[in-house]
Order: C-alpha cells, then sequence, then structure tokens
C-alpha cells in the first residue's frame, strides 16, 4: 500500500490510476506463485505406461505429478527402503477473469530428510579453482528437476564436508544413492567454484572405496 501511495504521488491522476493498476496486478500474480514442501515417508509412487514420469505421494498429502524419471525413481527407492524424504514443490495459480483457478503443482527437487547435508553459504574466494578431497560415507543425495543431482559427504573435518555438490551425471548420482542406503564409504573429488561464493561445487569424480561388510557379502 505504501509502494501504491508513493506512485499515485509522483504521476499525474489518469497515469496514476493506470500505472497503479498494473503495478496491483503484477503483485496479485507475483503472490500467486509459492513454494511448499511436503515431509515424510513416501506412501505411493504411481509411474504413468511410459514409465518416465509419475505421481508422488508423501503421507497424506497430495499426488504430485512429475516428468523426471530420475525423481520418480528415487523417490520409489526410498518408498522400498521406507526412508524418510522431503519434496519441494511449486505451487502456481491460474487467475481467469480475476478469479483464481486450480493450482498447478510441479516438484522441484527431492532428497533424503533428517540428515546433516547443508547447502554452501557465502565464502571468501581464492584466486585460482584448484581441487580437494571428500572421504567418508553419503549424507545426502538431491535430486533437481534440471536434470542434474546434490550429494553431500559426511567425512574428516575438512573443506565443504557435508555440503551439497553438483554434477549432471545421473550415474554418479545413483552410484551415491546406493552408497547411502548400504552405508558404503566413498571417495569424491571437487573443484572450487571461484566465482560464485554461494553456489555449489562442481563433482570431478565419485567412487566407493568399500566394497561391503562381512553381513552385507552374507
Amino acid at each position: 500500500m505504501k509502494k501504491y501511495l508513493k506512485c499515485i504521488k509522483k504521476l499525474p491522476l489518469a497515469k496514476s490510476i493506470l500505472g497503479c493498476l498494473i503495478f496491483l496486478i503484477g503483485s496479485s500474480y507475483a503472490l500467486a506463485d509459492y513454494d511448499k514442501k511436503y515431509r515424510g515417508i513416501v506412501s505411493n509412487v504411481s509411474f504413468k505406461e511410459s514409465g518416465k514420469a509419475c505421481s508422488i505421494t508423501i503421507k497424506n498429502n497430495p499426488a504430485i505429478p512429475t516428468d523426471k524419471k530420475q525423481i520418480c525413481d528415487f523417490a520409489n527407492k526410498a518408498k522400498e527402503f521406507n526412508k524418510e524424504v522431503y519434496l519441494d514443490i511449486h505451487i502456481h495459480t491460474h487467475w481467469i477473469n480475476w478469479i483464481s483457478g486450480p493450482d498447478e503443482h510441479h516438484i522441484v527437487g527431492v532428497g533424503f530428510l533428517n540428515t546433516q547435508a547443508k547447502w554452501p553459504q557465502k565464502t571468501p574466494k581464492e584466486n585460482l579453482p584448484f581441487k580437494y578431497l571428500l572421504v567418508g560415507k553419503v549424507e545426502n543425495v538431491y535430486y533437481q528437476e534440471h536434470d542434474q543431482c546434490y550429494i553431500a559427504v559426511s567425512g574428516a573435518d575438512v573443506r565443504n564436508n557435508k555440503i551439497f555438490h553438483n554434477t549432471k551425471d545421473l550415474k554418479v548420482c545413483r552410484l551415491a544413492e546406493d552408497a547411502f542406503y548400504s552405508g558404503m564409504r566413498v571417495q569424491m573429488i571437487a573443484t572450487v567454484d571461484n566465482y560464485d561464493s554461494d553456489y555449489t561445487n562442481n563433482i570431478n569424480d565419485l567412487r566407493v572405496t568399500q566394497c561391503c561388510t562381512r553381513e552385507q557379502r552374507n
């Protein structure tokens, strides 16, 4: 409202009314979009005939569709292991003649719940990029809708321990996911991003360093 009054003071009457109506309409559309999280056990994954799209249900929440196979597969495996996840959802409301229509939901990403993985914070940057090593267990795997995933490794107290790193190689994502369920140790090599201080670093290599325990072999 303060912005609206300020707008009226600066413009002639006719322009003020037109300009501020446009401002209010734009604000209404901005308020129509919002994000939401569903948390808990995956109660159902309903695949389409193609097998590349599905609808995911978390606890008693409504089923949310996605056309990303990697997100469907992640949720389906979490359901099999009875593992809690969180689903990031973007909600858009369609407006027709000033009347809100049905909301459109789509999944932004999905990851494991109740882990210590964190997104990077703003930190000072070095002059040159360089690689570093993380060795330990996979703390979390987060699949994003844009055909990439983020992996956090919990190991020694070194640079970016438990911080998400990114890769577009979905084979690496699936390997990290398997290591998460089995508890196997991994070795991850990543490169520091010296351009954006709060962006995830790229994964150069990820491999399993521990095959399995005696119990897993039997």
